[in-house]
């Protein structure tokens, strides 16, 4: 299991995440959670037209990232 699995499979659960990082590890751990979404074959299987992006906002005075799964066009459901 590489080591932002966890993250990018809570996130396709549940569509929303916060997590406290620490502001030098931002970076790395926005890189290593967009690095999952790609190498996750089921999900862009069952997702072809890349129907699901990925938001990613960080709040510098809280170091809280929050990560969400948001549909494009309308749809709704998230296929696991």
């Amino acid at each position: 299991m590489r080591l932002y699995t966890p993250v990018w499979e809570q996130l396709k659960k549940l569509r929303f995440l916060k997590v406290s990082v620490h502001p030098a590890q931002y970076n790395t751990v926005r890189k290593g959670v967009i690095q999952e979404k790609w190498k996750d074959a089921g999900f862009r299987l069952v997702n072809p037209n890349d129907t699901y992006r990925l938001i990613i906002t960080y709040d510098e005075s809280t170091q809280i990232m929050s990560l969400e799964l948001r549909a494009r066009c309308g749809l709704e459901e998230i296929v696991v």
